[in-house]
């Protein structure tokens, strides 16, 4: 999972606005929601200190006039339906919510996520709140589909921050079709027919090999007639061809597949991401477990990321969870009470989530960050760990 948008955003001066909006894009009155629920948000944010350069930006980023959210706009005003309901919010057809982290006028990071837990709120802190974010793209598993006939192919997919592509791929057109008859003219003109199809899909495998690693995908879905899929998969590099998985609905232009293969295509990239997490887990269990490179609970967490040994951070953020730790601004030291953190840095100190802290500090150090059930984890949060802990 690329992590480097979000540490960048560790690396910028706080303090932070972070927020997840809800955007329901199958509602005609969605517009006017998401104004409403900002306006709200953006005036609890800066009654808490956020200023007003920051609320700009964000104001910019939901795609919310200025002026809508701050006016003296009454109640009875504020929920009458406009003529328009979208005319004052851009399009969120991306995803049920949106996430927004911006600091000091600038909107650090924008992305459509899941509805979860997280929805409606906003905080203002020394760290940015990234675990939503880190969420959505956990359930985004880059992929490219391939939808292949004699002429060439449909490809389209997502890459690994959930944007999509969408190409068509032709190639010669004649002759595509064998003929009936007999003799040795009718040989030749389905033999021709047969290189017709081989070299389009050929073309067509130089393309979505191509798209592939541009796209970061995990899996490379293929429909069509079985003799041009053959051809295809043939045709791919040996870094790509494992990763093909046979759709069983799929040939361009049949009437109703287009449901059939998205439904096909999420169930596919559902199984392969739940897959992954099951791993993971399991081998985050046996390392606990056996007393291996392991650490349970925020003690030993915090400890790992003091001694710089996590390589995969798991947390499972409840948002009503609002321990704390203690960071230095610079994140190279992190504890669990600030008389520890001071012993341990020259520089000044401050509470903020726990959570938020061991993420900021993973991110930092290069870590990965994944997000866990409650039930596997001791205290919300547990690691992976490069090698074993060094005892204090």
């Amino acid at each position: 999972m690329p992590t480097d948008d979000l540490s960048r955003c560790t690396e910028a001066p706080g303090p932070f606005v972070s927020l997840v909006l809800p955007t329901p894009s199958d509602r005609p009155d969605a517009g006017r929601l998401a104004t409403r629920q900002w306006r709200n948000l953006r005036r609890t944010l800066a009654e808490q200190g956020a200023d007003e350069p920051t609320l700009a930006a964000v104001d910019l980023a939901v795609g919310v006039d200025t002026e809508a959210v701050t006016s003296g706009v009454t109640a009875a005003a504020d929920n009458a339906a406009p003529a328009d309901p979208v005319d004052d919010v851009a399009d969120h057809s991306g995803g049920a919510s949106l996430a927004v982290i911006a600091s000091h006028g600038e909107v650090l990071l924008r992305r459509p996520v899941p509805a979860s837990a997280a929805d409606g709120i906003a905080r203002l802190g020394p760290l940015p709140w990234l675990t939503p974010v880190i969420a959505a793209m956990e359930a985004t598993v880059p992929h490219l589909v391939v939808l292949l006939d004699r002429a060439g192919a449909e490809l389209w997919g997502v890459d690994e921050q959930g944007e999509a592509v969408d190409r068509d791929v032709s190639g010669a057109d004649w002759p595509l079709r064998r003929t009936k008859g007999g003799g040795w003219s009718q040989r030749r003109i389905q033999q021709r027919a047969i290189n017709t199809w081989d070299a389009n899909a050929k073309d067509v495998a130089v393309e979505a090999s191509a798209l592939v690693r541009d796209l970061g995908a995990q899996r490379l879905l293929v429909a069509g007639e079985s003799q041009v899929v053959s051809m295809f998969v043939d045709a791919l590099p040996g870094d790509v061809a494992p990763m093909v998985r046979i759709l069983s609905r799929g040939a361009r232009d049949e009437p109703g597949n287009a449901t059939l293969v998205h439904d096909e295509v999420r169930h596919l990239v559902d199984s392969s991401r739940a897959e992954a997490t099951v791993q993971l887990l399991q081998r985050y269990r046996e390392l606990v477990g056996g007393g291996g490179n392991g650490a349970a609970g925020p003690e030993e967490v915090v400890m790992a990321l003091q001694q710089g040994l996590v390589d995969t951070l798991l947390v499972h953020d409840d948002p009503d969870d609002d321990r704390t730790a203690w960071y230095s601004p610079d994140l190279q030291q992190l504890a669990l009470d600030d008389d520890t953190l001071r012993q341990l840095s020259a520089a000044a100190v401050e509470p903020v989530r726990l959570v938020d802290a061991c993420v900021a500090v993973a991110l930092r150090q290069g870590a990965e960050v994944r997000i866990a059930p409650s039930a596997v984890l001791d205290g919300q949060v547990g690691a992976i760990l490069r090698g074993p802990l060094a005892a204090n």
